[in-house]
């Protein structure tokens, strides 16, 4: 079970890891580094669901993997909300599909308080270099999630 210490400095502010959801990332993004791994078929870890996150912390939750793509199952993405609710940490989610936090049932499957959405645009143009979802796409539908959707 692992909460891993932030290694690398994309971030300054993340202090850990935690990856409960690993595996090929279905958008196979040309300049991703996790290609470089042998990582497997897309899965939930289920022992990660018994981490001992801690309090204090700022945990970027999936940063191998989106957690949030069309590909991954509710069923995977439920449990990894509820473990983070458990914990007084901030907490980042990054996706390179945020229209799927339009549909999302934040009512009965939330967030935890302290969290930070985002997603990844890597241009203002589309050059196909990940079966992800358009940057436009995904910036129009990150604009559309930030209404109410923190706090749940």
């Amino acid at each position: 079970m692992a909460l891993n210490k932030q290694k690398g400095d994309m971030y300054p502010f993340v202090t850990h890891t935690w990856n409960p959801i690993r595996g090929r990332c279905p958008h196979q993004c040309t300049y991703c580094y996790m290609k470089g791994f042998n990582v497997g078929e897309l899965r939930l870890v289920d022992k990660e669901l018994q981490t001992n996150l801690g309090s204090g912390n700022f945990i970027f939750v999936g940063s191998s993997c989106d957690m949030w793509a069309r590909e991954v199952p509710t069923d995977w993405i439920i449990p990894v909300l509820v473990r983070c609710r458990n914990f007084d940490n901030t907490y980042l989610f990054q996706s390179k599909n945020p229209e799927r936090w339009l549909g999302w049932d934040w009512q009965s499957y939330g967030a935890p308080i302290k969290s930070i959405w985002g997603t990844t645009i890597e241009t203002n143009r589309d050059y196909g270099i990940s079966e992800a979802p358009t940057p436009l796409n995904r910036y129009q539908a990150l604009k559309q999630a930030i209404i109410d959707r923190w706090g749940y």
